[in-house]
């Protein structure tokens, strides 16, 4: 319980992440994807059986990996970071490698990318 809750509190609950999750509920409200992502998305993903839910999954996954990122370029939290600058830049720089590279195209994401 004890790492449970030291978990939620880096991913979810800590101040410094209140504006990363206004402004990721607001853009995942654009797209339709109304649940509020808790830790389990993050450590877990959501539906991770259903291939429908791929591109949700990669989005919570660079949210969880921006949070981790950001710990560390502010220095334990210790100076300031803008946590949703550090996503957009990771979801931007995934959009064009997979552009690039795999040439995959996903609406869900289009129109995700559209709303940074």
């Amino acid at each position: 319980m004890q790492m449970h809750r030291q978990l939620s509190t880096f991913f979810i609950d800590c101040k410094f992440l209140k504006d990363l999750w206004n402004k990721i509920t607001e853009k995942m409200n654009i797209i339709n994807f109304c649940k509020k992502i808790n830790l389990i998305d993050i450590v877990f993903g959501y539906k991770i059986g259903d291939r429908h839910y791929n591109d949700i999954n990669l989005i919570i996954t660079l949210i969880g990996f921006s949070i981790y990122k950001s710990f560390y370029t502010s220095e334990q939290r210790t100076k300031s970071a803008d946590i949703y600058n550090i996503f957009k830049k990771e979801f931007e720089l995934y959009f064009e490698v997979n552009r690039c590279v795999k040439k995959r195209k996903s609406n869900l994401i289009r129109k995700f990318q559209k709303f940074l």
